[in-house]
């Protein structure tokens, strides 16, 4: 199995040393073409490193749902490590501000011990080295990884902030407003995950913005929170003399004696 297979990178990723060399190659390792829909390769890393230490797992967490290998899956990620419970509410709480308020992308600062000596690794003799082989200069900096923040995420922290806290979804709306098409209607789906648990005077604000937004599937999905509960179909036919008759002989005393004749 050569090592820059995708099953031989999420091998590399997954028998990291420590969370630090997991950063490292999240972080510095050119990215294999797989299935960016996969939420379970992401999430088995979270799991193994985080299962039975809560340490560090907000920055884990980041710099997965924020990894271009799985983008396509960084909602339904985020959502399984925020249900997990091995992320403490707070950090969550922050997470969500972040993605919520940030840009196109979110910046994490590496460790300054990844360039001493060199970053190259190589995992064949012959085969290509796995990261980039040469340090910053000293003068640039610190090394400073951006990281995508994708529709999902900002979906999925307007509707853990508002659910947590309903009376702020004026400022996710003008949130929503400020952002991109795209991130804006992340923010109003996120808004409308959460709407149930607002003010019905509020609720209904909310739906009839939702549902002028420029975009088709916000739209929908405020279409038909807005529309009422279906019937069930069924129609009532009036009772048949037989009911009737039934009826009567039900309301008759206990000691009444019907007439022969």
């Amino acid at each position: 199995m050569e090592p820059w297979t995708p099953l031989g990178e999420l091998m590399g990723l997954m028998e990291a040393q420590s969370l630090d060399d997991l950063y490292r190659r999240l972080v510095l390792w050119p990215r294999e073409r797989r299935n960016t829909w996969d939420a379970f390769e992401p999430w088995c890393i979270f799991h193994m490193f985080h299962e039975h230490d809560q340490g560090g797992a907000a920055t884990t967490a980041v710099l997965l749902v924020t990894d271009g290998r799985w983008a396509s899956a960084a909602g339904r990620l985020m959502a399984q490590i925020a249900n997990s419970g091995l992320v403490p509410a707070e950090d969550l709480d922050l997470l969500a501000e972040t993605f919520l308020s940030a840009g196109k992308r979110v910046f994490w600062e590496a460790p300054e011990e990844w360039f001493r000596g060199g970053t190259a690794i190589a995992l064949e003799p012959e085969g290509r080295d796995m990261v980039d082989p040469s340090p910053p200069d000293e003068d640039d900096g610190p090394y400073v990884a951006s990281r995508e923040v994708w529709p999902p995420l900002r979906r999925w922290a307007a509707a853990r902030l508002a659910g947590s806290n309903p009376a702020r979804w004026p400022a996710l709306v003008q949130r929503a407003r400020e952002l991109d098409s795209r991130g804006g209607a992340a923010v109003m789906r996120g808004l409308l995950d959460s709407v149930d648990v607002m003010e019905p005077k509020v609720r209904r604000v909310l739906l009839d913005l939702a549902a002028g937004w420029p975009n088709k599937g916000v739209r929908e999905i405020a279409t038909e929170k807005l529309a009422p509960p279906a019937s069930s179909g069924r129609t009532s036919s009036p009772p048949s003399k037989s009911d009737h008759d039934c009826d009567q002989r039900q309301s008759m005393p206990a000691n009444h004696q019907p007439a022969l004749f």
